[in-house]
């Protein structure tokens, strides 16, 4: 019991963080300078170029 409610808060928040991601990237579609990058098992990226 223990184990598949640690999972579910794992996929919640994985879940939760992925839809800021989108929130944000979308804020900041319209600065060519920055770009949030996937660090594919590692995470995310802020790149700012300029």
């Amino acid at each position: 019991m223990v184990i598949s409610k640690v999972a579910l808060d794992t996929i919640f928040n994985t879940r939760s963080q992925h839809v800021f991601i989108k929130k944000l990237r979308r804020k900041l579609a319209g600065n060519e300078y920055i770009c949030i990058a996937n660090m594919r098992g590692i995470g995310y990226k802020l790149i700012i170029n300029g």
